[in-house]
């Protein structure tokens, strides 16, 4: 679940009651929550289990590599060589 910050503070309570179901639902899937550091206290999903920690800064060779392993991840899923094709234009672009 990217971007919690921009859950309202209002709105969290019902966020991480949501997020309890899933994983009561599906115990053995992984959860990634991400949020900028300062917009949630670092212990708000700890009764869940969920440990903090915090992403380095990416430089440019750092962001080509994500960016390259994303498209191969991806390109391993299409099913049609039409979208193996425009993924490829996307990467390079």
């Amino acid at each position: 679940m990217d971007g919690v910050d921009e859950v309202p503070p209002r709105l969290r309570s019902r966020t991480e009651q949501w997020l309890k179901g899933l994983i009561t639902v599906f115990p053995g899937a992984r959860y990634v929550v991400t949020t900028r550091p300062s917009a949630v206290p670092e212990d708000w999903l700890a009764e869940q289990g969920f440990t903090t920690h915090t992403l380095l800064p990416m430089g440019r060779d750092d962001i080509r590599a994500f960016v390259r392993h994303w498209h191969d991840a991806v390109r391993r899923e299409c099913i049609a060589d039409a979208e193996r094709e425009s993924l490829e234009r996307l990467r390079r672009a």
